[in-house]
């Protein structure tokens, strides 16, 4: 009789019962839906006006300050009256404070605040101001050059797009990158908690002698596919309900910046000619602003296909490593050195991720072939490469050798189960 599913029953309501079952899905979803929804965020701040205070000791910077429609700069006669005037309204931010020095040329400035610091936008905007004002009037007095000439010189540059010539879609490397890196550390990360999980339980029934009272009715065989598929079910339910809730984020998310994607979107359109006219299209096309070209970059990536990659790679990898860290745990007497062991099995895993700047800036060389290929560091190495687009053979050919990868680990650790663990019962 198979008493698979009995075994597979007894893991999943074991794992049921815990309540970091629940909350760890929950706190994934959590992080997914507030990463994505930062850029509505950053576009629906509020617009509210913060003033900064200019007390210019120098005189070189009087009245020289550009406002802004997020920070309005005001001159302001004495450092006395620009306390003051600090602490009487919340929309007075901090004071720029330019001292007199025994030198022509000024070498230090002073942002002041009262108990909360300027924001670091803030910051390095005044800093751009002082310095622009600054070599305004050097580059005035020396070689005269008007402020409007430099503050063009300066503020002239050129955009690079990367798009492809047939299709006109832009590129999006950034957030391709991010993307995959995210899948990739998501893999990893189930591996790890799952394989450990296998590592652990193995670990118990060792010691505690429960797998030789379970192999009475059933064969070694059974017991260790249930239990690797009854951890890998509750991690697969844990899955499910972070996708689900991250899903109904999004949607949600989505829903209310509607308006702002369909901007996003309109404000860089997708070439549909190709060619000269596809040039053509893009000489029309109105710049964007990052957070424009974000929300477009994250429209234009096929989520559901990387969803449906990341679960395939993540069960069989988790086959794979399960398998594994369950040979070493029935072959080895000693718990902490059954971890040591479990830890230098998954060091190529945690390293294909860590490679991921190596990985995305050469998506298509040999290493991020080789390494996708490779069974051990395949599901970080191959999640990590899919936003990029690859060749399908490719993933057919990896996703083949590490199906047959873990169903060799599992014939392997069912030996070891059997000889090590229920003293050579069948």
């Amino acid at each position: 009789m198979n008493h698979t599913p009995i075994i597979i029953c007894r893991e999943v309501r074991t794992r049921l019962r815990r309540p970091a079952f629940w909350i760890v899905p929950a706190a994934a979803a959590l992080l997914v839906v507030a990463l994505y929804a930062l850029p509505f965020v950053m576009t629906d701040r509020s617009q509210r006006q913060q003033t900064v205070l200019v007390v210019d000791e120098t005189g070189l910077f009087d009245h020289s300050f550009v406002s802004t429609e997020r920070t309005a700069y005001r001159d302001v006669g004495s450092l006395e009256s620009a306390r003051r005037q600090l602490g009487s309204g919340r929309d007075i931010v901090a004071i720029i404070y330019i001292p007199a020095r025994d030198v022509a040329i000024p070498r230090d400035a002073v942002l002041l605040y009262r108990t909360t610091p300027p924001t670091a936008a803030l910051q390095a905007a005044v800093a751009n101001q002082l310095q622009n004002i600054l070599r305004s009037n050097i580059l005035l007095d020396a070689y005269d050059i008007s402020a409007d000439d430099y503050h063009m010189l300066m503020s002239t540059h050129i955009q690079l797009r990367t798009q492809d010539i047939e299709s006109g879609r832009e590129a999006h490397l950034a957030v391709r990158t991010a993307v995959g890196t995210t899948l990739a550390a998501l893999a990893v990360l189930a591996v790890l908690l799952l394989s450990g999980a296998v590592l652990r339980g193995v670990a118990e029934e060792r010691h505690s002698r429960i797998a030789e009272i379970m192999v009475a009715s059933t064969n070694c065989r059974q017991l260790l596919v249930g239990k690797m598929a009854g951890i890998g079910l509750a991690g697969l339910l844990q899955f499910a309900l972070a996708t689900t809730l991250a899903t109904g984020g999004i949607v949600a998310t989505s829903a209310l910046g509607a308006d702002r994607m369909a901007q996003a979107q309109a404000a860089v359109p997708i070439l549909n000619t190709k060619g000269a006219e596809a040039v053509a299209q893009l000489d029309n096309a109105v710049p964007a602003t990052p957070t424009q070209e974000l929300l477009q970059s994250l429209a234009a990536i096929d989520f559901p296909l990387l969803a449906a990659m990341l679960l395939l790679f993540t069960l069989l990898g988790y086959t794979a490593y399960a398998a594994a860290s369950a040979a070493i745990a029935a072959s080895q007497s000693d718990s902490s050195q059954a971890s040591t062991w479990h830890t230098i099995m998954v060091i190529p895993l945690v390293a294909t991720l860590l490679m991921a700047p190596l990985l995305a800036a050469q998506p298509k060389g040999a290493l991020a072939v080789a390494l996708s290929l490779f069974p051990p560091t395949a599901p970080a190495a191959m999640l990590m490469r899919l936003p990029f687009g690859i060749p399908l053979w490719q993933v057919g050919l990896s996703l083949l050798l590490l199906t047959a990868t873990g169903i060799g680990l599992t014939l392997v650790a069912a030996t070891a189960y059997r000889k090590n663990l229920v003293g050579g019962k069948k």
